[in-house]
């Protein structure tokens, strides 16, 4: 204890009343400046760390306007492939009803060349048998 109140004695001395009251003053204002300059840091770091947020938050919009917009042409494009798939299926409806249509015309024709052959038979084995002979 004596050496701290020797060094206290050495202080009194050698920087006086003015010197010690000095000290007393200066020491808040020192603490002072060392705590705004820390206050000042600690506001950059948060405007920092708010900015990067806000940075994120835009791209993240991007981003999902981005994802919206492919989705959209993608639907888009499926849209058109559905048309495309329906045109087909009409037109398939039609290309069936034409053959159809020619499926019965055709059946038409083979009933009718069907009955004219069996008419022309009948002729022939008529014929045969009037004049007398008959192929069997």
């Amino acid at each position: 204890m004596s050496g701290e109140l020797s060094l206290i004695n050495t202080l009194i001395t050698t920087l006086g009343a003015p010197g010690l009251l000095i000290i007393c003053m200066l020491a808040p204002t020192v603490i002072m400046a060392f705590m705004y300059l820390d206050h000042r840091r600690a506001e950059r770091s948060r405007l920092s760390a708010v900015q990067i947020e806000a940075d994120r938050e835009i791209k993240h919009r991007e981003d999902i306007a981005g994802f919206r917009e492919m989705v959209m042409q993608m639907i888009g494009a499926q849209e058109k492939r559905f048309e495309e798939v329906v045109r087909n299926y009409e037109n398939n409806v039609i290309l069936v009803q034409g053959y159809e249509k020619l499926a019965n015309d055709l059946a038409g024709i083979i009933h009718l060349n069907t009955q004219s052959m069996t008419k022309l038979v009948d002729r022939i084995d008529g014929h045969l048998l009037k004049g007398g002979r008959h192929v069997g």
